[in-house]
């Protein structure tokens, strides 16, 4: 389970959501695995978080965030566990338009992976937003699962299932490891 908090820069919520996650990790409650910080533009940002008490996970959705999406997952260390694609602001601040074959964001979204990838982090595509599209929820998992996104966040209940049996390795995939070991 990861909290998404509010963004401790932009708004005057998110250094108190901050210090209310770290009273409920104190008080020995267990579950929480993460937080999720929005709008990540800097590795300061994370680098301001040095000895928190749980990982965090950078929420990548803006211009700036995609520029400087290697130095915020190559120089913030241990406590980065992962990204997160936000492709629904992401779409909103390049002014572009939800397509149905994400076209806008394969820049954005390959360069979110391949940083990832080059810094050993996690890295987790965007919600589908239409919850009854199933349709598209499964190809856009399919396309992000093909692109190198290791899962994707979801929205609804309805769509645990698809992402799951989509994110997982196909039976052909687990036999070829099997031989391999």
């Amino acid at each position: 389970v990861l909290l998404r908090v509010n963004c401790p820069i932009s708004t005057p919520w998110g250094k108190d959501d901050l210090s209310a996650v770290e009273d409920f990790v104190q008080s020995g409650v267990p579950g929480l695995s993460g937080v999720v910080l929005p709008k990540v533009e800097s590795k300061q940002v994370i680098q301001d978080l040095n000895g928190f008490p749980l990982p965090i996970w950078a929420m990548i959705e803006t211009p700036r965030g995609v520029i400087n999406v290697e130095s915020i997952t190559g120089d913030s260390g241990d406590q980065l566990e992962g990204i997160i694609f936000g492709l629904n602001d992401f779409t909103k601040e390049i002014d572009a338009r939800h397509t149905p074959q994400r076209e806008p964001l394969m820049y954005a979204m390959s360069r979110c992976i391949i940083a990832a990838r080059a810094s050993d982090k996690v890295v987790i595509d965007g919600v589908h937003m239409e919850i009854e599209d199933l349709a598209g929820l499964e190809w856009t998992s399919r396309q992000g699962r093909n692109l190198g996104f290791d899962g994707r966040s979801i929205i609804h209940p309805t769509h645990i299932e698809l992402t799951n049996a989509m994110y997982s390795p196909s039976p052909e995939e687990v036999e070829h490891a099997r031989k391999l070991v």
